[in-house]
Parts: structure tokens; sequence; C-alpha cells
């Protein structure tokens, strides 16, 4: 806290390189009719492959499936979890993924450098198969974008960052985490 005891808000832009490809699996509301690779895919309405912000604290925070404070914490986690929430933003919204330096812009599956198909098989609860197809971003890639974090008595900015670093290698972004979508932090730079 600041002075007067005013709650400080930090600002930060963070970048980050892909170390191995992304996965995507957006839900298209429908699990009866298997939706198609491509609609599966993030994008903007120019066509620019994007991920939701929303993706970015799923990774950080999600309780219902695995995040990195899920994996770090143990049994305290939903605490850690919920201040994460309460204390982080993310932002823009759309997220875009870039390949050096410039957008990933989505003409086609068999059209957009690097993007392919990956066949798999998820299970489902109590072991049932569920084959899927699911877009596949190859390296490189990567990605820029603001995080705020307001003072609080849960953590502190060090222990974000912290998150970003470990969590990059131990669970990635996307989906298949942990398999897909590792990152290494390339900024973290403070707005003044």
């Amino acid at each position: 806290m600041g002075k007067n005891g005013d709650i400080k808000l930090h600002e930060f832009t963070i970048g980050l390189n892909g170390k191995t490809s992304i996965m995507f699996d957006k839900f298209c509301g429908d699990m009866k009719n298997k939706p198609q690779p491509e609609e599966k895919l993030y994008l903007t309405s120019n066509m620019e492959l994007m991920l939701p912000n929303a993706n970015v604290m799923s990774f950080l925070c999600a309780i219902n499936t695995d995040s990195v404070i899920k994996r770090i914490y143990g049994k305290k986690y939903k605490e850690m979890c919920q201040a994460v929430l309460s204390y982080t933003s993310v932002n823009p919204d759309e997220i875009l993924i870039t390949r050096k330096g410039k957008p990933v812009i989505f003409t086609g599956l068999s059209t957009t450098e690097g993007l392919s198909v990956a066949d798999g098989v998820p299970r489902l609860p109590k072991g049932i198969p569920n084959p899927t197809k699911r877009p596949v971003l190859a390296l490189p890639w990567e990605m820029e974008f603001n995080i705020s974090i307001l003072d609080n008595e849960s953590f502190k900015e060090s222990d974000i960052l912290r998150l970003f670093k470990i969590g990059g290698i131990m669970v990635g972004l996307g989906t298949f985490r942990g398999v897909h979508g590792k990152f290494e932090i390339t900024k973290w730079e403070e707005h003044k």
C-alpha cells in the first residue's frame, strides 16, 4: 500500500516466447456435432490468431482444471487462486499470437504457415475415448500482453513473475497444457 492507505496498481508488459507448439480447442457450444478443427481456433475479426485473456488467467489460477497455482500450492491452492483472480487482470481481451513479430493470419489449415491438425483420443470420465482433431501452431510463436496487479496481502508482483516462469515450463498455454503451449518469458517491464 502507498502512503495514506492508497492501494497501488502495478502494471507490467509481459512477453512470451513459445518453447513447444501450442494447441487450440475453443468450445463451440455443441457437444453433439463435432466442430471442424478450424472452428476450434481463436480468431480476431481480422482472422488473426489470438488467445483470450481468460486462457492466461486459467493458466495461472484455474480451480477446475490444471493451473500453475494448483500444481504449486497444494491443498491451499483455492485461496491463492481466488486472490490472484481478485487482484490481477490481463489485457487486452484478445492477445495476438505472432510469428517472428507479425500476426498469424488464418487463411486455412493447409495454407497458414505452421498450422496443422493433430489427431488425438482424450479420455472422458470413466476412460471413455473421445476421438478429436485439434489445430496446432508449430514454433516459432510469441505473444505480448499487459498484466495489472493490485497491492494485496496475499502475494507480490514477484510471485506472479515466478508463476509465469515456472508455469511456462510446467503447465503452458492453450489446451493439452503440459505437452503443448510451453513458453519462456522474454519481457517483464513495469509501466512507469
